[in-house]
């Protein structure tokens, strides 16, 4: 809990495994996850799963189940990049926008490798990572909305 919004998050890091299909397959399995959690207390449905999913939000492969969930939304997408030197955009925040109405449709991605390492993406990933922090911005002073 957080002022007055009340959540769960599921922080998540997909495997980056060998092929994309053994990613798609743990991905396709977040969907069942999401549901169990938000299902352990009906009466709070604000469940956020977030983290590295090695896979763009684009790729209905893996993320079809999840996107078929009612009302699910996610923040990042295409042209956006979460990968250091923009190779990838496989970091994101993903909600169902009827049960998180806390979100203030403020969102970004820190490009800590332009910024603080000026482009040198090698030592800005053995520094720091090769994942650059997303974050998104949720109103805590009005009263919870489930």
């Amino acid at each position: 809990m957080s002022g007055q919004f009340d959540f769960t998050v599921i922080a998540t890091h997909v495997i980056w495994g060998k092929t994309v299909g053994e990613r798609r397959r743990e991905i396709s399995h977040l969907a069942n996850v999401f549901r169990d959690i938000q299902d352990m207390d009906p009466e709070e449905n604000d469940v956020i799963l977030l983290g590295d999913f090695n896979r763009p939000p684009d790729d209905d492969l893996a993320f079809g189940a999840l996107k078929a969930i009612p009302k699910m939304i996610f923040l990042f997408a295409p042209p956006d990049k979460s990968m250091i030197g923009d190779t990838n955009l496989y970091d994101n925040i993903w909600f169902q926008k009827n049960f998180v109405q806390e979100y203030m449709n403020h969102k970004g991605i820190y490009r800590f490798d332009e910024i603080d390492f000026e482009n040198d993406r090698e030592t800005a990933s053995k520094m720091i990572s090769d994942h650059r922090p997303i974050w998104a911005l949720f109103d805590l002073s009005g009263p919870d909305d489930d």
